[in-house]
């Protein structure tokens, strides 16, 4: 909706021009949080004597928070909460984290106006709002619904350069989402902080060097409801039979089993283990948050447009945090990957190597671009070996699994997978309506499985 706050907040973006009018192209509310999400046209009397050129495509996304009262039920004072920090850990994204990366190619749309207000009067949480005005992507980028071959190495290498850009820089300082030294306007009430820290868990911490959660994604089984993952052997087995896997029944049950061992290993706080190949990880690496920009050229006497593959742009940081690269890995391949692209996929050959080589040669820029050494934890990528990298990938991809079975995949059958396909949603992973995905994810999870015992044999980050 357009009012005079948002015409006031736009023209002041380019103030040497005139805004004479916003149109609205698409809007959307968004079915997690209920953010509204709005690509606008605008319209600009120039000024010709101005050194800068006001943009014409903007996106918005704006929400508001009500306040919570001490009688919310717990379940929902737990969603409202991590929602709120969500939005923060975007704006601290956006401040903290995208500069840096900016530096090495990576690249994420301008955002040229962020709002954050919070009136909290003695209840849980009170009113919040916050709202992103950003370039806009829509008029000259696309998404993909489902990854080719091009599209998938693309964005692998852009994950790469992200996750080397961090590495080894993490460390694992964390404080509470109501430790923060300077609390106003930031989130739930320091006033009532005994109160949200009781209610809300510890895995939904704010790292106090980014300002970015302490552990990065959603799907960490430390965010997850208690019991979620109880179900998921009965929730496997039924999806097999429905499926007509008899071969893979079993396997659900000793991922069950030893689900809470994985996601220690992976876990951002074991830093005994991960300090020196912890990162900043994107957390929600799925095709609605990537664009591919359109280049348009001349065949002939036609205009044609053509996807730019190496040019990827990275949106939407409300999971972004520390984490291992690989869980970004294995959501992409999960959530993005055709058919086509998976039936020919090598993981050393098409995912890990050259993920690998990229991240190397991001990591030796970046430390070269620090004197040789960083001053302050000089680890990473030096210290992390081929190999663990391997054993990395296979866990998280164990701890992916996990999530989507019992979390995603309950009451799934063949024919609700066709309805799925039919009605594409890009918000919903192509794992959701890919035979093909479930069975290669299943596939892995048994011979993973079945080396697991082998897996935590070899010595690990040498």
């Amino acid at each position: 909706m357009i009012d005079n706050d948002l015409l006031y907040l736009v023209g002041n973006i380019f103030p040497d021009h005139e805004l004479i009018d916003i149109r609205i192209l698409r809007a959307e509310t968004m079915g997690f949080s209920g953010a509204c999400v709005e690509d606008l046209h605008c319209t600009w009397k120039i000024n010709n004597n101005s050194s800068t050129m006001p943009v014409e495509y903007l996106f918005l996304k704006h929400v508001v928070f009500e306040s919570l009262q001490e009688t919310t039920p717990k379940a929902t004072v737990v969603k409202n909460i991590r929602d709120r920090l969500s939005y923060q850990n975007e704006l601290n994204s956006m401040g903290n984290l995208v500069p840096e990366w900016r530096k090495y190619g990576i690249n994420v749309p301008t955002l040229y106006e962020s709002i954050h207000t919070f009136n909290n009067e003695k209840e849980i949480c009170g009113n919040e709002r916050f709202l992103f005005l950003s370039e806009g992507m829509r008029h000259r980028a696309t998404h993909i619904v489902e990854f080719g071959r091009n599209e998938f190495s693309s964005t692998l290498r852009c994950m790469a350069r992200m996750h080397a850009v961090y590495m080894g820089l993490c460390g694992n300082s964390s404080l509470s989402q109501n430790q923060n030294e300077d609390d106003e306007g930031k989130g739930p009430s320091p006033e009532n902080k005994d109160t949200v820290t009781d209610i809300m868990p510890n895995a939904h911490s704010i790292n106090s060097k980014y300002g970015v959660w302490s552990q990065g994604t959603h799907l960490a089984l430390s965010k997850r409801p208690a019991g979620e993952v109880d179900g998921l052997a009965s929730i496997w087995k039924d999806f097999c039979a429905a499926f007509a896997w008899p071969d893979l029944a079993d396997v659900g049950e000793k991922l069950m089993q030893v689900a809470p061992m994985v996601s220690e290993l992976l876990s951002s706080t074991n830093h005994d283990r991960n300090y020196k190949s912890s990162t900043i990880i994107h957390g929600d690496m799925k095709p609605a948050n990537i664009f591919f920009p359109r280049e348009k050229h001349t065949e002939g006497n036609n205009t044609c447009t053509a996807v730019d593959y190496d040019d990827v742009y990275v949106i939407d940081f409300q999971w972004t945090g520390i984490g291992l690269g690989v869980t970004d890995i294995v959501y992409m391949i999960a959530t993005a990957c055709s058919d086509e692209c998976l039936s020919t996929l090598d993981i050393d050959r098409d995912v890990l190597l050259p993920y690998y080589n990229m991240l190397c040669e991001v990591y030796t820029l970046r430390h070269q671009s620090q004197g040789g050494s960083s001053s302050e934890e000089a680890t990473g990528l030096n210290e992390y070996s081929y190999t663990s990298l391997q054993i990395d990938f296979k866990l998280a991809l164990l701890d992916y699994v996990r999530w989507a079975v019992a979390y995603r995949l309950k009451g799934q059958t063949p024919a609700k997978y066709a309805e799925q396909r039919e009605n594409v949603n890009i918000n919903l992973g192509a794992y959701r309506r890919s035979e093909a995905i479930m069975r290669f994810l299943f596939d892995k999870t048994k011979v993973y499985l079945e080396e697991l015992d082998s897996i935590l044999r070899i010595p690990e980050k040498t």
